[in-house]
């Protein structure tokens, strides 16, 4: 656990950087699974990689909505299909919100199980502007990652003799979790 504590804490902020990213445009599984166990092995640093996702975050948005104005079109929405766990019902309840609430959809979203990227998607086929989306991303974003992080690394730091002493199970147990979350979610 020591090595794995010891790279967390220098280089957690990197994958959530990346996870960030790759959540925001095409990957299919949230931030909080990475920014959690992050901040569970480095209790310290846990707002690193929360803060870090957010700005991945922001990075994919801009490389998304710019797919979308001068590529994709809408198609984009077709596209997100291909996404595990996008459903039409969730592309049509996103497009319902944006059209009620605008860009400030994006703050509920946050809890609501629908990915960034479709919300992303419909306010850009919307005519939100850029730098709207990415202002309200931030807020959105960490509504969710900077209580989850501290949650995780006050959890990490109560538990730090258990995840030494039992560093795989407690491992094992967190992917299990993922995993039955996940496919719970999939198949919903």
């Amino acid at each position: 656990m020591a090595r794995t504590s010891a790279w967390c804490s220098r280089h957690g902020w990197l994958v959530g950087l990346v996870w960030g990213l790759a959540e925001s445009t095409v990957f299919f599984i949230v931030p909080d699974v990475g920014v959690a166990f992050i901040a569970a092995m480095s209790p310290r640093d846990w707002w690193k990689a929360a803060v870090a996702s957010i700005v991945g975050t922001l990075i994919g948005a801009v490389i998304l909505l710019l797919a979308i104005q001068l590529w994709l079109g809408p198609y984009a929405n077709h596209l997100l299909l291909w996404v595990p766990g996008i459903h039409p019902a969730s592309l049509a309840l996103a497009s319902t919100r944006v059209s009620d609430h605008g860009a400030g959809a994006l703050l509920v979203a946050a809890f609501q199980g629908i990915p960034y990227k479709v919300y992303a998607t419909e306010l850009t086929l919307a005519g939100v502007s850029v730098p709207v989306i990415l202002l309200w991303t931030i807020p959105s974003r960490a509504l969710r990652l900077l209580p989850i992080a501290a949650a995780a690394g006050v959890g990490g730091r109560i538990l730090q003799g258990s995840l030494r002493r039992h560093f795989r199970l407690w491992v094992g147990a967190y992917v299990l979790f993922w995993g039955g979350f996940y496919a719970w979610y999939w198949t919903r």
